[in-house]
């Protein structure tokens, strides 16, 4: 089904507003709302469940995009506001790992009990697959029971429900390629200091690059790396590299607040900003209007700085490494991938044994 085609079926059904966090599984819907409807771009899943629960109380029906591992972020709202209120709301949830389908490791619990936790919170559900159309029928009647009993009711969408079609956005050809930028900063970053990686791409170029044992990757858990890292310097006192996204940033930004509090004294907090959720298919993120360095600032990091060039990274890491102080670093990158990235090979829970245990 295109992209387009599904949109229309919402509207036909009298859903015109849209808002949430995107997934590839619908990348292209997410492309096409942001081009065509009104859509909003949600920080997080809780975020997305507040603006549709203002959307509700202005007497709309509205439509929330989420990833199923994004679904944990929506049921405190979904509990304590769209129940609580009975406010009618149509979710979208992407199915990565649906049981008995290879997918990513982190998709893996969540796949398996989403049906079960949507039962539990007694929401509806229409799952549809490859051939959406033919759920026709089902989902208009799921929309017309959220709207007259205002409840809360959900579509789970298949990988491969869509077709594919080329999204497109401008960019600042002149820039350097995350990988490119993390090549640079790695090469500023000695053997000893733990790094960790936020989940999607930046973790697999680092693996790429240069893996080794204290290398910790965050292959789920998006927005939690920051706080992962903060954790683990609070504890053992070791100089610390975070490698984030701008996505990622924004889903939990009240980290930048909590870090800035305590002061860790050795804690270098990079940002490598493509304004958009390039993991996930290059939807847009806010951070093209945002400024995430000003945000750090705010949060009393001591050292901040926007950088695009080589050498600037360099000097920055440099500086940190001669005199190491809580440190945010934020690198704008265009938006571009190795078509052939590949994956760590190891388990997670490999991969924590060893960054335990690293010599």
């Amino acid at each position: 089904m295109k992209a387009k085609d599904f949109i229309d079926l919402l509207k036909e059904n009298d859903i015109h507003d849209f808002t949430g966090v995107p997934c590839s599984v619908f990348k292209e819907v997410i492309a096409y709302l942001e081009t065509n409807e009104h859509y909003i771009i949600a920080g997080n899943e809780g975020e997305a469940m507040g603006i549709a629960g203002g959307i509700s109380l202005a007497g709309r029906v509205p439509a929330v995009f989420m990833q199923n591992d994004g679904l944990a972020n929506a049921l405190n709202p979904l509990s304590s506001l769209q129940k609580l209120y009975e406010f009618p709301t149509l979710l979208v949830i992407s199915w990565r790992g649906q049981p008995g389908k290879n997918d990513a490791p982190q998709h893996l619990w969540s796949g398996k009990t989403l049906l079960d936790l949507l039962k539990i919170f007694d929401v509806d559900v229409v799952v549809a697959g490859a051939d959406p159309d033919s759920r026709r029928v089902e989902i208009s009647d799921l929309i017309t029971r959220i709207r007259k009993e205002n409840r809360v009711g959900a579509i789970i969408c298949k990988k491969g429900i869509f077709k594919k079609e080329k999204i497109s956005r401008e960019q600042d050809e002149t820039l350097l390629s995350r990988e490119e930028a993390i090549s640079v900063i790695l090469e500023e970053i000695d053997d000893t200091t733990p790094i960790f990686s936020t989940t999607g791409k930046p973790s697999r170029e680092i693996y790429k690059l240069r893996d080794r044992n204290n290398n910790f990757y965050v292959v789920g858990s998006m927005g939690c790396t920051s706080s992962i890292a903060f954790g683990y310097y609070k504890k053992t006192g070791k100089k610390t590299v975070v490698f984030d996204g701008d996505g990622a940033v924004l889903m939990h930004m009240g980290t930048l607040a909590t870090i800035g509090y305590y002061q860790p004294e050795k804690f270098l907090h990079i940002c490598l900003d493509n304004e958009t959720y390039e993991s996930t298919g290059g939807q847009a993120a806010v951070s093209s209007l945002v400024n995430l360095s000003e945000a750090a600032r705010a949060c009393r990091y001591r050292s901040v700085a926007m950088v695009k060039s080589a050498a600037d990274i360099r000097d920055f890491v440099a500086q940190w490494n001669q005199q190491p102080r809580l440190s945010f670093l934020h690198v704008k990158v265009k938006n571009v991938t190795d078509p052939e990235l590949g994956r760590p090979e190891e388990t997670p829970v490999a991969l924590k044994k060893r960054f335990m245990n690293p010599f």
